[in-house]
């Protein structure tokens, strides 16, 4: 087994060019431009780097896959997501006028499907139309301790500016925070 480490300056800096993208975005909505571009990077910054540190904290402990498997890349990842939130989203639209109690419906929804094929099948719906698994990082079956610790990923890989998600794109192993914290590959079946 060769184990291998995402190239963190790459994600670092992809990291910070995002943060830089969307404070300009947030200031360019807001009637303080100035003070929203600041704001919004000072933090989108501050969670990169306790981001990128988790990282490297979690790389140095993750196994390596079996050979011979085909790890699957940033854009079909992304591809079976759409297809996962599209429902999401239309609940969060009927559950709009609940108010914040919408949220965390949403939540413990995305908690119960995602944690629970993962758990079950190893592949939510639109992984098993895009024909991805999530497999254990030696290639054996996600168990569900490895499910829940993998939807904390994804949301921390959300909640820091999709810095998690995009981490993918420069990981050799092609691993997001999810992957990581959860200790998983995600692989293609066909």
């Amino acid at each position: 087994m060769i184990a291998t480490k995402p190239n963190v300056r790459q994600g670092a800096t992809a990291g910070l060019v995002v943060s830089a993208v969307l404070a300009a975005a947030a200031a360019g909505a807001s009637n303080a431009p100035a003070e929203t571009f600041i704001e919004t990077l000072g933090v989108a910054v501050a969670a990169t780097v306790g981001a990128v540190a988790l990282v490297v904290a979690a790389t140095s402990r993750a196994a390596s896959t079996t050979s011979g498997t085909e790890l699957a890349g940033f854009w079909i990842r992304a591809a079976a997501f759409v297809i996962d939130w599209v429902p999401f989203v239309l609940i969060g639209l009927v559950l709009a006028p609940v108010g914040s109690a919408a949220e965390a419906i949403l939540l413990v929804l995305g908690f119960a499907y995602f944690v629970g094929l993962w758990g079950t099948t190893g592949q939510t719906l639109g992984m098993r139309m895009v024909g991805l698994r999530v497999v254990r990082s030696d290639g054996g079956r996600i168990g569900w301790s490895n499910a829940i610790r993998r939807f904390f990923g994804l949301v921390a890989a959300f909640l820091c500016l999709y810095v998690g998600v995009i981490w993918v794109a420069f990981d050799s192993r092609k691993r997001g925070w999810a992957d990581l914290v959860g200790g998983t590959l995600v692989v293609r079946t066909s």
